[in-house]
């Protein structure tokens, strides 16, 4: 898991080959962009637009991905995203279709603040949209999927 400031994304572009395509649209003004599922390039990269409330810890699990590197920035409002590395946890299902898995195990909690952000990879399980300080809070966010490179058999 990287956690940062959204001016350093540059720092990782290396570690992708889509990353520069995702600093091109992270220029673009996101608070603009509607809600849904918007096409970063033809490799597959995309985002998607959400606004919900923050939720209790209870009332969530944590996922993880094989096939996607996420990378979480909350555009407007707050929150707290957990993350574990999935093999310390159990994994309780996994959709190979919908590429979504849920786990159960202890995770550490960041705060997930307007110009940050975190890349979250399929070796790493995390939930977003919690509490932050135990305070429901509207929230507006992308969540870019990055097709990755790794053997997801392997995950």
């Amino acid at each position: 898991m990287i956690y940062d400031a959204i001016n350093h994304f540059n720092l990782y572009s290396g570690l992708n080959e889509n990353f520069a395509d995702v600093q091109s649209f992270l220029l673009s003004d996101l608070l603009q962009l509607s809600c849904g599922t918007h096409s970063i390039n033809n490799t597959g990269t995309f985002a998607i637009i959400s606004e919900y409330e923050t939720m209790d810890r209870s009332e969530k699990k944590p996922e993880f991905h094989k096939k996607f590197i996420d990378i979480q920035i909350v555009l407007s409002g707050k929150e707290c995203l957990g993350y574990a590395n999935l093999a310390s946890c159990t994994i309780l299902s996994f959709d190979k279709e919908k590429d979504f898995g849920l786990a159960q195990g202890d995770l550490l909690y960041m705060s997930l603040l307007p110009n940050t952000f975190a890349i979250l990879f399929p070796h790493e399980a995390h939930m977003p949209q919690i509490h932050y300080n135990a305070i429901k809070t509207f929230t507006k966010k992308v969540v870019i999927k990055v097709p990755h490179n790794l053997d997801s058999n392997r995950l």
